[in-house]
Order: C-alpha cells, then sequence, then structure tokens
C-alpha cells in the first residue's frame, strides 16, 4: 500500500535503461544486471537463490551472448557478472517471504561470496523490517517510504480533474490556518475527513479514489 513494488519496478527500469546517466555514478560507469523477484502468496522466492539467480542471469546475458561478434560462454559472462559486483538483485515483500526457512536460505545466500558480492535492494512492510533488524538486516541501512501528509494527498487530489475545491491561502494565514484549510478542502470530497486521514496517507487508496 506504501508503494513498495512500485517502487522496486521503477528502480529496475531506473538501473537497466542505458540511457539515464545517473545511475553511473554508481557502478562505476558500468551498467549493472538487474534481477527482481516479487515474493506474493502464489510467488514463492526460490529455494536455491544462488542457481535460480544464475539461470535468471543466463536469461538476459544470452541475447548479449549471441549479439557479439565473438562467441562468448554465458556461464562465464554470468560468473564474471557476478564476480565483479555488477549484479543488482531485488527482493520484494519480505513480509510475505512465509517460513522462517526461507529467511534462513536467503541469509545462506547473502552470506555466500556471490551474495555479498551483489548489490541487494530488499523491500517489506514495518513490522517485518523491525523484525529482521537484528538479523537477516542487520548490515543493511534502512530506509522508509514516508505516508502522504494532508498537504501531498490536498496536492494528489487537485491535479486534473480536480477532486476537491481549490484552498485560497491569504497572506495572514499562519501555517495552522493553512492546515485548516487544507483538511476542510479534503472534508468536501471526504466528509468526516479525520475518520479516514490515515487510510489516505497509503498512496494505492489515493489512487483507487481516482
Amino acid at each position: 500500500g506504501a508503494g513498495k513494488s512500485v517502487f522496486t519496478r521503477r528502480l529496475q527500469a531506473f538501473l537497466s535503461d542505458p540511457n539515464l546517466a545517473d545511475w553511473k555514478r554508481f557502478f562505476a560507469e558500468k551498467p549493472p544486471f538487474v534481477v527482481r523477484w516479487e515474493r506474493g502468496r502464489d510467488k514463492p522466492w526460490p529455494e536455491d537463490f544462488q542457481s535460480h539467480l544464475e539461470r535468471q542471469l543466463a536469461d538476459e546475458i544470452s541475447s548479449v551472448a549471441q549479439s557479439s561478434n565473438q562467441p562468448l560462454s554465458v556461464e562465464k559472462l554470468v560468473n564474471w557478472a557476478i564476480m565483479h559486483n555488477r549484479v543488482v538483485l531485488i527482493l520484494d515483500a519480505l513480509d510475505q517471504a512465509g517460513s522462517r526457512e526461507s529467511i534462513k536460505t536467503l541469509t545462506q545466500f547473502l552470506s555466500t561470496d556471490s551474495g555479498r558480492r551483489c548489490c541487494v535492494v530488499i523491500t517489506g512492510r514495518e513490522y517485518a523490517v523491525d523484525d529482521q533488524q537484528f538479523g537477516l538486516l542487520a548490515d543493511f541501512p534502512v530506509a522508509r517510504i514516508e505516508r502522504f501528509t494532508p498537504e501531498q494527498q490536498y496536492e494528489y487530489l487537485r491535479k486534473p480533474p480536480a477532486l476537491v475545491p481549490e484552498v485560497k491561502v491569504e497572506s495572514t494565514d499562519s501555517e495552522q490556518d493553512r492546515r485548516w484549510k487544507i483538511q476542510r478542502s479534503l472534508s468536501v470530497l471526504f466528509p468526516g475527513y479525520h475518520a479516514f486521514q490515515e487510510l489516505l496517507s497509503f498512496p494505492v487508496v489515493l489512487r483507487l479514489v481516482r
């Protein structure tokens, strides 16, 4: 609901686009190979991370090897990509990882030489991240997708076609006055806005409103 899966898809697209120059500063100006796995009820993470990663990389690299003027070994290219820290592994939905055995399998992979050489991004709901802060994620820097404030909700709902009335802010208005006017505007679409404020802080809910 907070946009974790959307973030991982956009990150994958960003890192995979050769026309976007910004990613170069993160990988010594060499394009990475991006692999994204989304965990869901009917889409478990692989039991053998190493083999699954190598197979998926082989599928992506084989087209490059075939288009080359010189015959290239896909297996060697896969090993080269991993050993040269050129692989980004995006794992979506830690909170849906299922059993502790799945977490154990992932932890074991990340402790291998191949796992340590991958740039790994893991998403999850707050409780799942907190549960693993001294385990799987002990060495991971953590970032949070903040919820939408009433001001951000208002800005989103004002985009054409506007669903809430425009707020007229006077030069003499205090910050509290401005917040009150915004909440009053939102209450036109959501009577009893305060009862829905927390729910509307999730981007996916606002998207459903539109």
